[in-house]
């Protein structure tokens, strides 16, 4: 109630918060009544007819569905997990290239005291001192495969730690170490936000080109997408004629910066999978 609240639920609907908590119940109690009716398997018998769901007033149905950024941190906030998505899900493809290893695929013997580069949300933090006095951190990360203890010494603490947040996407470069209780965990050296990580982080950019297909005005196109990115990622054109490919660097465009809305904009008018980031 309170995020729906926060959310400004009440002020858009017009309604009293009254009404929003009568409507809360009654769907509460619907859900309830369906749990029971599974349990008592009353489904089987009379059919998903047994009990009518409550009506939802159309002011409801007229309101804009939150984005999804907006959407996870509720749900994080009321149900202390991500239900239905991962903040970092929208990342994924881009993932594969950017990190070396995913939380789960980390080997305590394998990988000890190697470099490791991983991507996640920041779950929980902890300030700590050093009997010096010096600030530095232990949080936990979460990926879409599991969660693992970082820490951060105080000489990357004082580079870092402003995004050292929870909730906060990140990208961090470390060694793998075992604690005390033999628990994997990584010793950070190196902290980014997610999203800049994944455009100063990345050494080339490659547009894929089918010249049989392309129009003059989807060449158009791509040339304002290209004019309205400038950046340091040197990029290259991948020319796809017949059966042959040629791998060139635009000379107009020499380098772009690799970020989400680049990327979106460019696969919305080539199709998916029109444009590679290496790292």
């Amino acid at each position: 109630l309170e995020s729906l609240i926060k959310a400004g639920a009440l002020d858009s609907l017009g309604w009293k918060r009254s009404q929003l908590f009568h409507l809360l119940d009654t769907l509460i109690e619907y859900g309830h009544q369906r749990q029971k009716a599974r349990e008592e398997q009353a489904f089987l018998l009379f059919s998903e007819d047994y009990l009518q769901p409550p009506e939802i007033p159309a002011e409801i149905h007229s309101l804009p569905e939150w984005e999804e950024e907006v959407l996870l941190a509720y749900e994080k906030e009321v149900l202390g997990t991500y239900l239905s998505s991962h903040p970092l899900a929208r990342y994924k493809k881009r993932l594969n290239r950017l990190i070396s290893h995913t939380v789960e695929a980390i080997d305590p013997e394998e990988d000890f005291d190697r470099e490791v580069r991983l991507a996640g949300i920041v779950v929980s933090v902890k300030l700590l001192k050093t009997k010096k006095e010096e600030r530095m951190a232990a949080f936990v990360l979460e990926d879409l495969s599991g969660q693992i203890d970082v820490t951060v010494f105080p000489e990357p603490y004082s580079k870092y730690h402003p995004y050292l947040k929870e909730g906060q996407l990140i990208w961090v470069k470390g060694r793998m170490s075992i604690d005390s209780f033999d628990a994997r965990k990584v010793l950070a050296s190196q902290i980014l936000p997610l999203e800049e990580a994944l455009e100063k982080l990345a050494r080339k950019t490659i547009i894929r080109l089918p010249l049989d297909y392309l129009s003059e005005e989807d060449l158009s196109q791509l040339h304002k997408v290209l004019a309205s990115s400038p950046g340091e990622c040197p990029l290259y054109l991948e020319l796809e004629k017949a059966d042959s490919v040629y791998l060139i660097q635009s000379a107009e465009y020499q380098a772009v910066s690799p970020s989400e809305a680049f990327l979106n904009e460019v696969e919305a008018l080539l199709g998916p999978d029109a444009v590679l980031v290496e790292y």
